[in-house]
């Protein structure tokens, strides 16, 4: 579809595409990034990785469906005595994710490591753009080395995540 305009004696006529961009635009869904946010809500847009067949012991690559909500706030007093600038939660959990030892840096990344469940994960953010990526690499490398059922072969499921977040 051509992006045009025309003029006439009623006024200016704009494409369809041409209105889309134009509402999309003052809708402010391409806003600066929140320079000093005291948080950001984050979605998970899509979430890829590896599983274990039981049936025909094999690793495959899978696509994950998903809902999960994420909030990236300032630590608390108890988290800043442990050494850490900024968490990820889960929405609904009190425990953190990730943790992030520092803060943003110049360029506008946060760079945070897994902490229990994703201790072989990290998770970055992007405030210039409100993209993050998460990863929890657990699974194809640490199953099946016989230390019980936590590393059972297949027991865990590596995966990177991506997803888009907003300032609180």
């Amino acid at each position: 579809m051509p992006m045009s305009f025309s003029l006439s004696s009623k006024g200016i006529f704009l494409t369809p595409l041409l209105r889309l961009l134009f509402g999309v635009l003052a809708s402010g869904a391409f806003s600066p990034p929140a320079v000093g946010a005291d948080g950001y809500f984050c979605a998970v847009d899509h979430s890829v990785g590896f599983s274990f067949n039981k049936t025909i012991k094999e690793w495959n690559p899978s696509i994950f469906k998903t809902t999960e909500k994420l909030l990236i706030a300032r630590s608390s007093e108890e988290d800043i005595k442990l050494g850490f600038a900024w968490v990820v939660k889960e929405i609904g959990s009190s425990s953190p994710s990730y943790v992030c030892d520092t803060g943003f840096n110049d360029a506008g990344f946060l760079h945070c490591q897994g902490v229990i469940g994703s201790v072989l994960g990290s998770f970055t953010f992007n405030k210039r753009n409100n993209r993050f990526l998460a990863t929890y690499m657990a699974g194809y490398v640490t199953d099946g080395i016989g230390l019980g059922d936590l590393f059972e072969e297949g027991s865990n499921t590596p995966y990177m995540k991506i997803g888009k977040c907003s300032p609180l």
